[in-house]
């Protein structure tokens, strides 16, 4: 017995008897079992002639394919012996045995005459998206097209097809590829890579090897991919995200969030373009000791990026700051997906990566580089010398931020950390300055910023600099976020060097500290509708809701505006109106428009009618686009 996955095309092709006993009406043969010998009658529908306008049976006729397949669209291979006609209306398809626990794709495909004996090859489109076009041709090659730029072809052995980049960048240099296509616009499997062919022009020669390989289904796709060169690169994150950019919070402008993919097992993440150089700061939604990144070819927009099985591997620099954090250097290409952890663990679906750059001497281009490995700080070799250093930089610290002389037992532990390298100077700061001992000193802003110029900076405060970042403090953005700064400064990361420290990164977690925007915004409404300062519970579960999409900005100011704290004011209908002006016009009320909303609540209407009024106003949706959100 052999278990066959029927996976015909229903609207084309019917199965009309089986062992010559007729069968009526739609029949499902998914996953049933035949012996081997079975035979199956098959009609191509009569309803598809008429599409093409019921031109001459001698012009126009159906040509059958039978492709088996592992799994859909996986390992083709055509068994035309298996089918009695390839070119007729009805046919007959027989089950052998290189059919048993396979899947059967059938297709009856309405062609002309002249088409006989060759094999469409295409030039890549996917979504709109096109990279290349085919521009002369020579030998038994019928095109499609106009103007003398074709997208697709037929083409016999021996003659050959030569593309062009659409659009090609002045000084880049390209690689070329043969693909078969996949389903609904889809790359399938990788064919050829042509080594040495770096030019924005490539011929490619029908041979009789392409001929016997085709699968009769699907045709071959010629695909343009730039190598180097790229104004931007597309950084996709899955089971991540894209925290920041040059050091700088990444705002919803920047980046874009999604959720449950499909082809990633479901993970969300959010993806942006970026300049290769940046210097991206990506967290990962669970600890991991392993990234991954793939650049895909053919090079696709995001939209199109898990339609393709074929990548090469990723060239951005990859430092790991913790089990959760890396930065990300990005590097000269169109697309890349970074994934923290095993691709093979989180792909749902069979990929295959191509080592382009390193595919043998033969097939090697000149200006072929090796992907950079994973890279991890380099932690000097402990010698009694650098012992003295780092215990000397624990102990400036104990001194500049605690304001005392080190125990014993907390220099050697700390000292121990920084010699095996398993914490950063950063990181041992941030211990430091988030420990209870030092915030149980209840710092004014003034003072804490004035010891972290000593500590991280070497000096005193100046006055233009402690006045900006006393600023930053009042905008509602964290002592963390303002710690920040300064540990990833030059002055500390000489300091570091100084001491034959490496300096890494701090690594801030709390929902507050990961979009300076949004916690702007948040700080904002606690002190326009509720008149304090926000607390740092409060402003940290806010921006959740924010940053996880639970609230939108307006849901956000709604739970502010008719909060137990907001009602509890009792203010009239006047300093109601007073306050959502303030709030989501960003200006005093004007005697007119204060009269006039006045005059809708005392007509009857709630303060939630008027509420939305400014909620939905575009004044406000000015507002939240300056603080980056949507």
């Amino acid at each position: 017995m052999a278990k066959i996955n029927w996976s015909g095309n229903d609207n084309y092709c019917r199965v009309t008897a089986i062992n010559g006993n007729p069968v009526s009406g739609p029949q499902d043969y998914n996953n049933k079992e035949f012996p081997v010998g079975t035979t199956f009658t098959l009609q191509a529908d009569p309803s598809y002639e008429s599409q093409y306008g019921g031109q001459e049976q001698t012009q126009m006729f159906f040509k059958w394919t039978a492709l088996v397949v592992n799994s859909v669209y996986e390992d083709p291979v055509q068994d035309s012996s298996s089918l009695e006609n390839q070119y007729a209306r009805e046919t007959t398809l027989t089950i052998t045995k290189n059919m048993a626990g396979k899947s059967v794709l059938l297709s009856a495909q309405y062609t002309a005459e002249d088409l006989l004996g060759k094999i469409p090859i295409n030039a890549e489109w996917i979504y709109d998206y096109t990279p290349c076009n085919i521009v002369s041709y020579t030998g038994d090659v019928d095109v499609y097209g106009e103007n003398g730029t074709y997208f697709s072809s037929s083409a016999g052995v021996g003659s050959t097809l030569t593309f062009k980049v659409t659009e090609p960048t002045a000084g880049a240099s390209y690689r070329w590829f043969l693909f078969t296509a996949g389903g609904e616009g889809s790359i399938g499997s990788l064919v050829q890579y042509f080594p040495g062919e770096n030019g924005d022009t490539f011929t490619l020669e029908v041979t009789q090897e392409m001929m016997d390989s085709y699968s009769g289904v699907y045709p071959y796709k010629v695909s343009a991919v730039q190598w180097d060169h790229n104004d931007s690169c597309e950084v996709m994150v899955g089971g991540g995200k894209i925290i920041s950019a040059d050091g700088v919070p990444v705002s919803e402008g920047q980046v874009t969030s999604f959720e449950n993919e499909a082809y990633l097992n479901n993970i969300g993440g959010n993806y942006g373009s970026f300049t290769p150089g940046t210097v991206l700061e990506i967290q990962a939604d669970n600890a991991t000791n392993v990234w991954e990144q793939l650049s895909n070819i053919p090079s696709v927009p995001r939209a199109a990026l898990f339609r393709s099985t074929n990548f090469v591997p990723g060239k951005g620099e990859i430092t790991t700051v913790s089990d959760t954090m890396i930065e990300y250097v990005v590097p000269d290409q169109g697309t890349v997906l970074i994934l923290p952890g095993d691709a093979d663990n989180l792909f749902t679906w069979s990929y295959a990566l191509y080592d382009i750059d390193n595919a043998g001497s033969e097939e090697t281009t000149p200006d072929a580089q090796q992907p950079p490995e994973t890279s991890q700080p380099e932690v000097p070799q402990v010698t009694p010398e650098r012992e003295v250093q780092v215990k000397a930089f624990a102990q400036r610290l104990y001194e500049n931020i605690l304001q005392r002389s080190a125990d014993q037992t907390g220099l050697d532990q700390w000292a121990d950390v920084l010699l095996s390298g398993q914490e950063s100077g950063a990181k041992v700061a941030q211990g430091f300055v988030d420990s209870d001992e030092f915030k149980a000193r209840n710092l004014s802003d003034e003072e804490y910023i004035k010891i972290l110029y000593r500590a991280f900076l070497g000096r005193e405060a100046d006055t233009a600099g402690l006045s900006a970042w006393l600023d930053v403090l009042d905008s509602g953005l964290s002592r963390m976020h303002v710690f920040k700064g300064f540990a990833e400064s030059d002055e500390f990361t000489n300091i570091c060097n100084n001491y034959g420290i490496i300096r890494g990164n701090a690594v801030l977690t709390a929902p507050m500290d990961q979009n300076e925007g949004v916690t702007k915004f948040v700080a904002r409404c606690y002190e326009l509708c509720l008149g304090r300062k926000a607390d740092t519970n409060g402003i940290n579960a806010w921006c959740n809701q924010i940053l996880t999409g639970a609230n939108t900005a307006k849901q956000a100011a709604y739970g502010f505006v008719f909060s137990n704290e907001f009602k509890a004011k009792n203010l009239s209908n006047e300093e109601y109106v007073k306050t959502l002006y303030r709030v989501f016009m960003d200006r005093e009320a004007d005697p007119e428009g204060l009269g006039a909303w006045i005059g809708v609540l005392e007509s009857g209407q709630s303060r939630e009618h008027v509420f939305d009024g400014f909620a939905d106003s575009p004044e406000f949706r000015e507002i939240c686009a300056g603080y980056g959100i949507q």
